[in-house]
């Protein structure tokens, strides 16, 4: 309770109480999910062109122009390759930067939301290598007709647990390689993680692509289908529970609540 004195009609004064209610407004609680983040795409760009990078780093670039859009999971747009809204060869890419790459003793996390429309064939997810070169940075893919969720270390090549990737369905997927304890773990949909052991190495580096491989240039080897939140963590491997959150019951979490 507080005093203050004030004057009167009639040339007095007067004392008279008031009190003062104060409110604690709350931060939001921090996922953590920032720490060691190197670059995320949301991928919700409303026109064909460039797409931006969450941390305003380096933008991926429509190489051939042909990218298009369509409806996303959280939010109302997403990437979309081959197909609705795109065309055939159309694909992401940043030019060899040294800092997007990994170094041979560097370990990582890569996640995102996928909606594949054909699975025919292999599907180029997000890569980093170098042409004409068959050794990668890092890759991760649908894995040829067997349509497993896979992912490649220099020129090792892990399918663990042979998940299944289902076609014309949104679907969160996160790689992690462990290269401290030489073993990778696939994540499909907020389950646990399926793992084995990798004994590998990141080879040399070069373009980043999302949609294409950084070494074939085939068609029949893009991904075709819709991208959205897709991020990327160096020396870091998310934990089931952080895997739990990004997944938020199916619904996805776009990157401002990160």
């Amino acid at each position: 309770m507080l005093e203050r004195v004030r004057l009167t009609s009639n040339g007095g004064f007067e004392r008279y109480f008031f009190s003062i209610k104060m409110e604690r407004i709350e931060a939001p609680p921090s996922t953590g999910l920032l720490a060691n983040l190197l670059w995320h795409f949301e991928l919700n760009d409303s026109a064909n062109g460039p797409r931006s990078e969450s941390l305003g780093t380096s933008d991926l670039q429509d190489v051939n122009g042909n990218l298009g859009t369509a409806g996303g999971l959280y939010a109302p747009l997403a990437a979309s390759f081959g197909g609705a809204g795109g065309s055939d060869d159309d694909y992401l890419e940043i030019a060899s930067q040294p800092e997007y790459q990994l170094a041979p003793d560097d370990s990582f996390t890569i996640c995102g939301w996928f909606y594949p429309t054909d699975l025919s064939n292999w599907s180029n997810i997000c890569w980093n290598g170098s042409e004409p070169s068959d050794d990668s940075n890092f890759g991760v893919r649908i894995h040829d007709s067997s349509r497993y969720w896979a992912m490649q270390i220099g020129n090792q090549r892990f399918a663990p647990g042979n998940q299944v990737a289902q076609q014309d369905t949104w679907q969160f997927v996160v790689w992690y390689f462990d290269n401290a304890n030489d073993q990778v773990g696939i994540s499909v949909n907020g389950g646990a993680f399926v793992t084995a052991d990798s004994f590998a190495q990141p080879g040399p580096g070069g373009f980043l692509r999302l949609g294409k491989g950084a070494f074939w240039n085939q068609n029949t080897y893009d991904f075709e289908g819709r991208m959205q939140g897709v991020g990327f963590w160096r020396n870091r491997v998310l934990t089931s529970e952080e895997v739990v959150i990004l997944y938020n019951s199916g619904a996805g979490l776009p990157f401002s609540q990160w």
